[in-house]
């Protein structure tokens, strides 16, 4: 019953964000319930809160500011960090719905902030905590990386092949 009332959850998630209907003041409020459910302890707030990210900013994204769309990007970021891969994997495909709105050079940008990610050092198996935090933020950066390869289909911008390689170099990691 506890998957029926998530799957429910998600899908009127889904459906209101696509009739809402906001103004630029409104999303001020929208972002901060974004916000708040993405930091949420509960894994299924957050997947709800990315999934609406995804439906609405398709649909709005012309009413964004580019401060509003920085922190939007910023809040996607931090879920590429999170724990749970089904959280991990839902930053992802909100990122690659931001990136078809963001220009060259921005994404060449967010190119170098994930590439940076990835080639996170991981220390020795003495610090397992550190561990586990330097591999997940390796994952979020080759998840940003898959974002943006993703984002050119049909076309290979000069930076798209270092990232295709660096994917490469961590991919067999635990």
């Amino acid at each position: 019953k506890h998957a029926e009332r998530v799957a429910l959850a998600r899908t009127a998630v889904s459906y209101a964000s696509s009739y809402i209907q906001a103004n630029a003041g409104d999303l001020d409020l929208l972002i901060k319930f974004v916000k708040d459910s993405a930091t949420s302890s509960s894994w299924h707030n957050r997947i709800a809160a990315l999934s609406f990210v995804v439906n609405f900013y398709r649909r709005h994204q012309l009413v964004f500011s580019s401060d509003q769309k920085n922190e939007l990007m910023e809040i996607t970021q931090t879920c590429l960090s999170d724990k749970r891969p089904e959280v991990q994997d839902g930053a992802r495909e909100v990122l690659t719905v931001m990136m078809h709105f963001c220009s060259g050079l921005e994404i060449e940008q967010l190119s170098g902030v994930f590439s940076k990610m990835a080639r996170t050092k991981v220390p020795k198996e003495k610090f397992p905590n550190k561990r586990k935090k330097a591999y997940r933020k390796r994952l979020a950066g080759v998840l940003g990386l898959a974002a943006i390869v993703e984002r050119f289909p049909y076309s290979v911008p000069h930076f798209v092949p270092d990232a295709l390689v660096l994917m490469c170099r961590v991919a067999q990691d635990p």
